[in-house]
């Protein structure tokens, strides 16, 4: 039997008459190859957040994550609070992101957010500040609407603190690898 694979172009490629030993695959040379980048935007009301070429992207959809891929069918999804993770390069990058649109094309996902914020920008005292307010309105709301509204308040304050975290564990982790570095070129 031979192989078969859908290429980017929609079009079927291979079949049952070609012999087991014929790959009839693209090459690097294929035209037809899927990309491996796409283009990330990212945008809030008050200024463009991401403007990069990225390689993957998971994004809190309002029924869960997504996963994106370079090449993905389109759609477009309501975002809901979340941690938004993309890589660049080999580098993973974090951002916490509450409400708006994601539209996904296959070669460019454009996130509209109510915020977005990268880990450094994160004021950690204000978030703390807004987790303790929100588990208080969970404690004292007197409305199923107040009780909602303290719901999502308290998943936006962990949401960023969980992000803020991350950049501090990174900044550490990097503060610990120069001082590593630097006791050895001490030794030398």
């Amino acid at each position: 039997m031979g192989r078969w694979w859908l290429a980017s172009d929609g079009q079927h490629h291979g079949g049952a008459e070609i012999s087991e030993d014929f790959d009839e695959r693209p090459t690097t040379n294929d035209q037809r190859l899927m990309p491996d980048t796409f283009q990330l935007e990212i945008v809030t009301p008050e200024k463009m957040v991401v403007k990069d070429v990225i390689e993957e992207i998971q994004i809190p959809g309002k029924d869960g994550y997504l996963g994106i891929l370079p090449g993905h069918a389109p759609l477009i999804t309501e975002l809901a609070v979340g941690e938004i993770t993309y890589r660049k390069a080999g580098q993973t990058h974090y951002l916490s992101v509450a409400w708006g649109f994601a539209e996904v094309l296959p070669d460019k996902v454009t996130i509209l957010a109510e915020t977005a914020e990268r880990p450094q920008e994160i004021d950690v005292k204000r978030a703390q500040e807004s987790k303790r307010r929100a588990e208080e309105a969970l404690q004292n709301g007197k409305t199923e609407a107040d009780f909602t509204h303290a719901q999502d308040a308290l998943k936006r304050a962990e949401t960023r603190l969980e992000v803020a975290e991350k950049f501090t564990h990174a900044e550490d982790a990097l503060k610990r690898a120069e001082t590593r570095l630097e006791l050895a070129e001490k030794r030398d």
